[in-house]
């Protein structure tokens, strides 16, 4: 049976570092999927650090609301 995966989306709300470590997931899912739009959904002040990574489609910012 074949599984045919076209989106992905890639949760990652927490800090600068974690966002950083999802870089080798981003990499392992493109190159699983590469036909899938891979979606990354990040806090507004911690995107940056992907900017210009080829391994996603979309970068999605939400605002961090303080404990």
């Amino acid at each position: 049976m074949t599984i045919i995966v076209n989106k992905i989306l890639l949760i990652a709300t927490r800090q600068i570092g974690d966002v950083l470590l999802v870089t080798p997931l981003l990499r392992s899912l493109r190159k699983a999927y590469p036909k899938a739009i891979i979606d990354i959904l990040v806090y507004e002040n911690k995107g940056e650090i992907l900017v210009g990574n080829p391994d996603y489609d979309n970068l999605i910012t939400i605002t961090e609301h303080p404990n």
